[in-house]
C-alpha cells in the first residue's frame, strides 16, 4: 500500500535537501578560494580554472538554494511597513508576496528552460580553458527557480489558508513556511 505524501511535505524536503547541497557547493568554494590565495599568493604557482569553478560553485550555491531561503523566510522583507498591518492586512501582503514571487520565478524558470535548451543543442561552451557547456549552469538557473515556484505555491496556499481561516495543514508545521511575522528572532 503506496503512504500518501503531500505535495507540501515534497516541496520542503527537496527545498532542505538542495539547500544542504547548495551549502556543501558553497564551503567547496571557499576551500577553493583558500587554496587559490595559498597557491598564488605563498607558492607562486596559480592555476588556471579555479576561477571558473568557483564561478559555477556561486551559481550552483546561490539557485540550489534560493528555494531553502524563501522557506525559512531568509528572504528580504520589509519588516518596519509589515509590522504595522493588521492580522488580515499581514496575510493579504503574504499572499500577494507569495503570487508576485510565484510570478517572477516561473518567468525565470521559462526563460532558463528555453536558454538551456538553444545552449544543449548548439553545444555552446565557456571560452576558457575548461570550456564547460554552457547547459549546466543554465539548468541550474531552471531547477531552482522551478523549486522556488513550488516554494513560493506553499506560501500562497498558507496564505489563502489563513485569510479563509481553514487550516488545509495536516498534523505538524514540517514545511511551514516562515513569513516576516513568523520571525521570532526580529520582533
Amino acid at each position: 500500500m503506496l503512504k500518501k505524501v503531500s505535495l507540501r511535505r515534497v516541496v520542503h524536503r527537496t527545498s532542505t535537501a538542495t539547500g544542504i547541497i547548495a551549502g556543501a557547493g558553497i564551503v567547496a568554494l571557499v576551500f577553493l578560494t583558500l587554496m587559490e590565495v595559498v597557491k598564488r599568493y605563498f607558492l607562486h604557482s596559480p592555476t588556471s580554472w579555479v576561477l571558473e569553478i568557483s564561478e559555477l560553485l556561486i551559481a550552483f550555491g546561490a539557485f540550489l538554494g534560493m528555494a531553502y531561503a524563501l522557506q525559512v523566510g531568509a528572504h528580504v522583507s520589509v519588516n518596519v511597513i509589515y509590522r504595522r498591518y493588521s492580522e488580515r492586512g499581514k496575510r493579504i501582503a503574504d499572499l500577494t508576496g507569495a503570487v508576485l514571487t510565484l510570478f517572477l520565478w516561473a518567468i525565470l524558470a521559462w526563460y532558463a528552460l528555453q536558454k538551456s535548451l538553444v545552449y544543449l543543442e548548439r553545444n555552446v561552451r565557456s571560452e576558457t580553458l575548461l570550456a564547460v557547456p554552457q547547459f549546466y549552469p543554465i539548468i541550474l538557473v531552471f531547477v531552482g527557480s522551478l523549486l522556488c515556484c513550488f516554494q513560493a505555491l506553499t506560501m500562497a496556499y498558507d496564505a489563502v489558508a489563513s485569510l479563509t481561516g481553514k487550516n488545509f495543514r495536516q498534523n505538524s508545521d514540517e514545511g511551514k513556511v516562515a513569513t516576516p511575522n513568523h520571525r521570532g528572532a526580529e520582533e
